[in-house]
């Protein structure tokens, strides 16, 4: 009773081994198993576009997948987003049916920072309301702002254009070994400059 200590079981079963000994407790080494994981050939890891985007001079960001209502029907008024019952807030009140949303709030804030050339791209869930429920899709987005070439002496300074980032998606396209099967067509999209659109197409579908 003068044990304050020993309130659980697992006190008693220390203080059985304290007082036989700790040394005199047999060990055995953990045991497990390991087994070859199969990959399939015809199937891209996301951690090779991820690299490519890297390489390519961009930086992965990570956004909320809860944003702006406002920005949401902006960006894609097409598509209705899933509101929260209890948000933390207004600018975090709907879930995103893209990952553009929360690429552009980051880019703007770095731009009211003073750095005008942004390289950013992100993976990620949307989340899109349909006749079935609610679909969760894998994503993957990217967004470039400033001059085409960091700041030298060796080359003029040059904004980015529609061009520099149709070259970025082919080099991601490329790594499917199959870019032939891919195309590109105008189309319009209400938070794009008209013109300065396409739809990716693999086949005869969007990708």
């Amino acid at each position: 009773f003068f044990r304050f200590d020993l309130r659980i079981e697992v006190d008693l079963i220390e203080e059985v081994a304290r007082l036989h000994g700790y040394d005199n407790i047999p060990t055995t080494q953990p045991r497990a198993t390991i087994a070859m994981s199969s990959d399939q050939e015809g199937v891209v890891k996301l951690s090779r576009f991820q690299t490519a985007l890297c390489d390519a001079g961009y930086h992965e960001a990570v956004t909320y997948s809860f944003v702006d209502d406002a920005i949401q029907k902006t960006i894609d008024p097409r598509a209705d987003g899933v509101a929260l019952l209890n948000p933390i807030s207004s600018e975090m009140s709907v879930m995103r049916t893209g990952l553009l949303p929360g690429l552009l709030t980051t880019v703007k804030y770095n731009q009211n920072r003073q750095q005008d050339r942004v390289r950013l791209f992100e993976t990620g869930l949307r989340f899109l309301q349909g006749k079935d429920g609610l679909s969760q899709d894998n994503m993957i987005a990217g967004v470039i702002t400033g001059s085409s070439l960091p700041t030298q002496w060796g080359a003029a300074s040059r904004p980015v254009d529609f061009f520099d980032v149709k070259a970025d998606v082919e080099q991601l396209i490329a790594l499917t070994h199959d870019k032939d099967a891919f195309s590109f067509v105008e189309t319009s999209h209400p938070a794009l400059h008209p013109g300065q659109g396409a739809d990716i197409m693999r086949d005869v579908n969007v990708v």
